[in-house]
């Protein structure tokens, strides 16, 4: 919440012009979940890694790809926290509420309508597709007994 009010206020300084521009700036950067999987460029196979794949059809707008190696059929989606989701505008603004503020899950199903067990799977879905990165550690470690 420290971090909102600093914007805030830093937002009340700017005239009503450079308002505008900033809000303008933001609303071009925003896409929804869905469109930016849906064109992302595939560079290889999600499966195999293969890099000998050709287009295979759509279905809607979704481009799929046929990998020569492992003759398994995909999309930009696969492999990514948005595979398999079938409704996109809820997933969105579970992901967007999930972020915002931390409420139970029970709560985030009925702000959304949805089950409690796709806010559960949702939930999961999300902080699996999260770039952890753990900084690896080099050196040496002693540790005495502590009775």
């Amino acid at each position: 919440m420290q971090i909102q009010g600093k914007i805030k206020q830093l937002f009340a300084k700017l005239d009503r012009e450079e308002q505008k521009k900033l809000l303008k700036s933001l609303e071009s950067k925003k896409q929804p979940l869905d469109s930016t999987v849906k064109h992302v460029s595939v560079s290889a196979c999600p499966y195999c890694g293969s890099t000998h794949f050709s287009k295979n059809g759509k279905r809607g707008t979704t481009q799929r790809y046929l990998c020569k190696s492992c003759a398994k059929i995909f999309t930009g989606k696969t492999g990514t926290f948005i595979h398999g989701i079938k409704e996109g505008k809820k997933f969105e603004r579970y992901f967007k509420l999930m972020f915002e503020q931390y409420l139970p899950l029970s709560v985030m199903a009925d702000k959304i309508g949805i089950s409690h067990q796709t806010a559960f799977d949702w939930r999961h879905k999300i902080l699996s597709g999260l770039n952890v990165t753990t900084d690896e550690f080099n050196g040496i470690t002693e540790i005495d007994d502590i009775l």
